[in-house]
């Protein structure tokens, strides 16, 4: 199970998406915009990222690029989605990107992925997270 903030200003794809990640076993934050996602992601921490592009207050691509400048998150996994074509950007802060309408076991499936990349994993023992990095001494639940 990985943790993944979800970023969409669209209701309707907010909620539909947010219970097929649930259903596939993970732990949703979910937020309208950058900015709150920012905010979650200061008292949270998320294995992976899902974000709209084209949002209020702060779009998907302003995210990823404030997300990239703080050192805890700047090789967090992002998926960007947007119903246009893919941003021309050529220091693309973003991981992956998909547009929209993305079929569902597509981005399951990149979220999956990515979520077992991430530096920790659950422990055969307890069931409890255990660090498989040389951060060992740090708390991997502030570790994306």
């Amino acid at each position: 199970m990985a943790t993944v903030l979800l970023l969409d200003d669209n209701e309707m794809n907010l909620s539909s998406l947010q219970f097929a990640l649930e259903l596939a076993g993970h732990r949703v934050l979910a937020a309208e915009d950058g900015r709150k996602g920012l905010q979650l992601l200061a008292a949270n921490c998320a294995h992976v990222i899902v974000t709209d592009w084209q949002m209020p207050v702060m779009d998907g691509v302003e995210f990823c690029v404030n997300l990239r400048g703080r050192v805890i998150f700047c090789r967090a996994p992002v998926i960007l989605l947007s119903a246009n074509p893919e941003p021309e950007n050529l220091n693309r802060p973003w991981t992956i990107y998909f547009r929209k309408p993305v079929q569902l076991p597509t981005l399951l499936e990149a979220v999956e992925s990515f979520a077992m990349h991430r530096p920790f994993r659950q422990g055969a023992e307890g069931g409890g997270e255990r660090l498989t990095s040389r951060w060992a001494g740090m708390n991997p639940r502030c570790w994306p």
